[in-house]
């Protein structure tokens, strides 16, 4: 799980991933939220962990989007995700790891199968849409 969140090398890497993270946002914390809302004193006992903070936030974020039913709600909700996932993840990777990193031996650490990460920038749907509209 380790070289899939941080190092992925083969694209099976990058559909495992996906998978995790559209299975944690569309699964577990909609049942969370479900959990919560249906019982939110054996939420509470159920969930006492260090992660409970999370899980909270996640359940607000979610409690806004659906209470507010708004398109600019969700979206904003997506970007924070996105911002997670494709530039806080990749530039904390890269600080780790600069792109002039050498290991002991003096060869690079991005070579071969670690290959050097690009922070993505977001791009509204909108934008996605009409380009995906113009190829055809």
């Amino acid at each position: 799980m380790c070289t899939i969140r941080n190092l992925p090398s083969l694209i099976e890497h990058c559909i495992e991933f996906s998978r995790d993270k559209f299975f944690e946002y569309f699964g577990k914390n909609i049942r969370l939220l479900k959990n919560f809302i249906e019982s939110p004193n054996e939420f509470f006992k159920d969930n006492k962990g260090s992660d409970l903070y999370e899980k909270l936030i996640y359940i607000k974020n979610y409690l806004i989007i659906f209470k507010s039913k708004s398109y600019d709600k969700c979206l904003n909700f997506a970007k924070k995700i996105f911002y997670l996932n494709y530039k806080k993840i990749i530039n904390d990777t890269l600080m780790l790891n600069p792109p002039d990193k050498l290991l002991e031996n003096e060869t690079k650490f991005w070579k071969g199968s670690n290959r050097l990460p690009h922070i993505l920038e977001y791009m509204k749907p909108i934008f996605i849409i009409s380009n995906i509209l113009l190829i055809y």
